[in-house]
């Protein structure tokens, strides 16, 4: 993103931009179009029309009435404002994440609100050099989900790989999906557990006293028993 962009980088900026040799002027910052609506920009670019002002959506209805155009129009306002597809589609993996990203705001000491309201002071350029930080920290939200892994330091990560055994490796190094299978396979294996040692005392209970079964066995045994008291005390 060249100087030009970082210096008209403030609440409320408006950029001017050629479209089809048309000077036409939209807000620098996608999140104008409604943090409900941005997400849908990449399958519906006919929304970019909304972030211009009023005179330049005049200019591109009347010269383009049936959004022939409106990929070229899309293409050159994301130009225009530095952030290409790529940096669109990261705001969109962001509002996916919110939860996320808030989080990883709050350590830094922001507000998501401040992103969230077109007129806060984080930008989506500002947010975007955050993220693109983030993603490669282990310890944020945001790169903890990029990895599938929990969230964890660097150096817990690099203690759990040297540690790990290739068949079974350390829950750090687990995702969190692979992690709630074994856990649910782990209280299942308990739940089975638990079945067994209560059917156990039923099962020797209620054991019919037929030949050669344990029941007709424990019978002659404390007979036997019985028997060998009673000569005993003779």
């Amino acid at each position: 993103m060249d100087l030009r962009l970082i210096l008209a980088d403030e609440p409320g900026a408006w950029i001017t931009f050629t479209h089809r040799d048309r000077q036409l002027k939209a807000r620098l910052d996608p999140m104008w179009l409604g943090a409900e609506r941005v997400p849908a920009l990449l399958e519906t670019p006919l929304l970019v029309r909304g972030l211009l002002d009023v005179h330049s959506q005049v200019v591109v209805m009347t010269s383009d009435p049936f959004a022939r155009h409106i990929d070229e129009l899309f293409e050159d306002y994301l130009e225009a404002t530095g952030l290409g597809v790529r940096g669109i589609a990261e705001l969109i993996f962001a509002l996916r994440h919110v939860d996320l990203v808030e989080l990883d705001l709050l350590r830094e000491g922001l507000e998501i609100r401040e992103w969230l309201d077109p007129a806060g002071s984080l930008s989506s350029r500002r947010l975007l050099l955050l993220l693109r930080d983030w993603v490669l920290r282990p310890e944020t939200r945001i790169g903890a989900r990029r990895m599938n892994i929990n969230p964890a330091s660097k150096a817990a990560l690099v203690t759990a790989q040297a540690v790990s055994n290739p068949d079974d490796p350390h829950p750090f190094l687990k995702s969190p999906a692979q992690l709630a299978v074994e856990e649910k396979q782990l209280a299942e294996q308990q739940e089975k557990r638990r079945r067994i040692e209560r059917q156990r005392p039923r099962e020797l209970e209620y054991v019919p006293r037929t030949a050669g079964s344990l029941a007709d066995a424990q019978a002659e045994s404390k007979q036997a028993l019985e028997e060998l008291k009673a000569q005993l005390g003779q």
